[in-house]
């Protein structure tokens, strides 16, 4: 059985409004989009709490409120409207090339 969903976010892909939130069996949240059929999943807590942020509307059969953004010694951040951040490489890096970095490069908008 999947995991049931835990709330909804915009899709930090497609940009689709109603992107499933669920918990893993690690407790860790994660995304899950039917619109562009991708799937977000992190490994660290800060990640969990970004994703827990993203939260726009909550299961009615699951109470819990969103998870603080910040821990101890972090500092909090508004999640970015669109998802998408530009990364800029750092000075003197070597440009990544290849079918992979040309599709990043495609779905962050720069190319």
């Amino acid at each position: 059985m999947a995991n049931p969903d835990h709330g909804f976010c915009t899709c930090p892909v497609c940009e689709h409004p109603r992107a499933s939130v669920r918990i893993a069996a690690n407790n860790k949240a994660y995304t899950s989009c039917d619109e562009c059929l991708s799937s977000v999943r992190t490994l660290s807590g800060k990640g969990d709490r970004e994703i827990r942020s993203w939260i726009t509307e909550f299961v009615s059969n699951n109470s819990p409120q969103p998870v603080s953004a910040a821990a101890p010694g972090e500092t909090s951040e508004p999640p970015a409207a669109a998802r998408k951040t530009d990364v800029s490489p750092a000075p003197g890096a070597k440009k990544k090339t290849g079918m992979f970095a040309d599709a990043l490069d495609s779905l962050a908008g720069r190319k």
